[in-house]
C-alpha cells in the first residue's frame, strides 16, 4: 500500500529520501536478499546501484545486531528470534507467521530505540577524547 501510493507508484514524489528504512530480525542475511532479487526482476531498483528502490539504500536496522551488542554477556542457547522472544517474555504463540514476526520485531526495535534515547540523554560525548581516555 505505502509503496504503491507514496513511493514506487507515485514517480513524482519518489526519491531516496522518501523510501522507508528496512528493519527486521536478521534482515541483512535473509529478507533483503529476497527483496533485492525480486526488485531486480520487477525493475524496482536504484539506477546507479542496482539495489532495491523499495528501501532507503544506505541504512538498515538489523535487530539481530542490537541483540548481539546488548546480550554479549547473557548466556542464550542461540540468537534465534524464538529464543529472543522467550528471553524477553514475548509469547511465541503464532510464531513464524509473517505478521506476528513483524509485530514482535517492531516492538523489540521500539524498546531498543527508547533505551538508546534514554541513555543518550545521560551521556555526553563532547570533548570525551581530549585527555586521551
Amino acid at each position: 500500500m505505502y509503496l504503491e501510493k507514496y513511493h514506487c507508484g507515485n514517480r513524482s514524489k519518489k526519491s531516496l529520501f522518501s523510501a522507508p528504512i528496512a528493519a527486521g530480525y536478521n534482515i541483512n542475511r535473509f529478507d533483503l536478499r529476497i527483496v533485492n532479487r525480486l526488485s531486480l526482476k520487477y525493475k524496482l531498483v536504484h539506477s546507479s546501484e542496482q539495489t532495491s528502490s523499495m528501501f532507503y539504500p544506505r541504512d538498515v536496522l538489523d535487530i539481530m545486531n542490537l541483540v548481539f551488542y546488548w546480550f554479549e554477556n547473557i548466556n542464550l542457547k542461540s540468537y534465534t528470534l524464538d529464543n529472543i522472544r522467550e528471553y524477553l517474555g514475548i509469547s511465541k504463540d503464532g510464531a513464524h507467521d509473517a505478521l506476528k514476526d513483524v509485530k514482535d520485531c517492531a516492538n523489540i526495535l521500539i524498546r531498543f530505540l527508547r533505551l538508546h534515547r534514554k541513555l543518550g540523554e545521560k551521556i555526553s560525548f563532547k570533548d570525551s577524547f581530549i585527555n586521551g581516555n
